[in-house]
This record gives structure tokens, C-alpha cells and sequence, in this order.
């Protein structure tokens, strides 16, 4: 699947969205419908690595879908890493953020699958959760 979701630990506090090129926003749209359902059965915060580190690919298309699913939000999410972007994206996410500054609150970006773990765990020490990888 070009898109993929699931449970990235047993404790249930990370979902991990796998992205391998190329892919499409239906796609997108109906794994980020699974993750919803994932951290409705949630009770604590839910933190997401968006992992694009399987082939960096943007799906052509106009920016009201980008703009969409920086909006999308869950009551139970946490922290979402982005991961595995190229410098254009990384420049593109930075604009938007300024654009879109609610969005960009709980956003980050990481170079490697060690420091989105390194930035969830101090953002849920930070949080005073108990959760871990």
C-alpha cells in the first residue's frame, strides 16, 4: 500500500504513517480516516511520525489539500514528526506554517527515525506522560 498506518509501539502512544511513492490524497485521506479511528480508541495523547523516508513524492494536485491535512487534528493527538523530506518540502512546510501558524504548533521535522523517537519522548516527558517507545 502506498500509504500506510499502524501502531508504531505496544503502549499505543505512536502512530506511524508510512508513505511510499508515488502515492495519491485519496490515499492519504483514507489512512489519516484509520489513524482517526486509532486514537479515538485512545485515552491518552497520540503522537504521529509521518514517514515520507519511502520515496519522497507530493501528490500533484492544487494546495487545498495540503491545507486540509495540515488542518485535520484529533482531540488525542500529540506531537507529529515529519520525517524523511526533501529540502524543497521542508521549505514548503515553513511557509506554510506561515500561513497556517495553529498548524504548525505541534509539528516537527526530523532527519532520522532516532530523532522524531528523541522528540516524541521529550514532548511527552514534557506532557508528563508516563508513555514511551
Amino acid at each position: 500500500m502506498p500509504v500506510s498506518v499502524s501502531w508504531d509501539n505496544d503502549a499505543h502512544s505512536i502512530i506511524h504513517f508510512q508513505m511510499s511513492a508515488p502515492w495519491t490524497w485519496d490515499e492519504y485521506r483514507s489512512a489519516d480516516e484509520q489513524a482517526q479511528r486509532l486514537m479515538d480508541a485512545a485515552t491518552h495523547k497520540v503522537d504521529i511520525i509521518l514517514d515520507f523516508s519511502g520515496g519522497m513524492h507530493l501528490p500533484s494536485s492544487d494546495l487545498k489539500y495540503v491545507r486540509r491535512a495540515g488542518q485535520l487534528t484529533h482531540p488525542q493527538q500529540g506531537l507529529v514528526v515529519v520525517l524523511g523530506v526533501n529540502a524543497f518540502l521542508r521549505a514548503l512546510g515553513t511557509a506554510l506554517e506561515t500561513f497556517f501558524p495553529g498548524a504548525a504548533k505541534n509539528r516537527r521535522m526530523a532527519a532520522s527515525k532516532e530523532e522524531a523517537y528523541r522528540m516524541i519522548a521529550e514532548e511527552q516527558v514534557a506532557r508528563g506522560s508516563s508513555q514511551s517507545r
